[in-house]
């Protein structure tokens, strides 16, 4: 068992909180190459030893004629312990987490931290890792979206549903945190499928 830290915005960790969210979908970058390296069909998904090391992976191989065969694996494996970093800050000796408020604007002279800067000491939610797979942005399922921790708001008007599923507002969220690095929807990058579970009663 490995244990590691994964990143999460406040949004993510609210859904995380509230039991919504059980899937994050990672972009796959790999030694600095380009989106448009990723956004080829010659990846297959890959599941067993590589290399005689010890233990299984996720991961997937680039078998086109253009480049040479490169192993791909996720940073995160089944199994894996992740401590979730957070935006938070620390007034006397006590932690305060930005989720956990949904108004702080009475605590507006604290200074938030950054969750990459997050300690290991700091961290209140870990997560197990139960599965990993390989797909491409656009394949996700709306029960997927769900699983993400976004909710449907539609409702059936005649013959037609009004609203937004959750897949529309999964969408619009990935757009807004990756379309201006050049992995938007339309781009279809290839993406890490993360599942995970919540470890209810961990303790730092």
């Amino acid at each position: 068992m490995r244990e590691k830290p994964i990143i999460f915005n406040t949004e993510m960790v609210k859904a995380i909180l509230e039991g919504r969210k059980t899937q994050t979908r990672r972009i796959i970058l790999h030694y600095g190459k380009t989106p448009e390296h990723f956004r080829r069909d010659t990846f297959y998904e890959l599941r067993g030893e590589l290399n005689n090391k010890k233990g299984l992976f996720t991961g997937f191989v680039d078998k086109s004629a253009k480049y040479p065969a490169v192993y791909f694996k996720s940073r995160y494996q089944p199994g894996d312990i992740l401590y979730v970093r957070e935006t938070w800050t620390i007034e006397d000796i006590y932690y305060i987490y930005k989720a956990d408020l949904d108004d702080w604007s009475h605590l507006e002279n604290l200074k938030w931290c950054p969750s990459i800067h997050m300690p290991r000491e700091a961290a209140r939610i870990f997560l197990k890792v139960i599965d990993v797979k390989v797909e491409r942005l656009q394949d996700i399922t709306e029960e997927d979206a769900m699983k993400e921790g976004f909710i449907p708001d539609v409702d059936l008007v005649g013959d037609d549903y009004k609203g937004l599923f959750a897949k529309d507002r999964f969408i619009e969220y990935w757009n807004k945190l990756n379309a201006k690095r050049g992995y938007g929807w339309n781009m279809n990058p290839w993406v890490w499928v993360i599942e995970f579970e919540r470890l209810e009663g961990k303790k730092c």
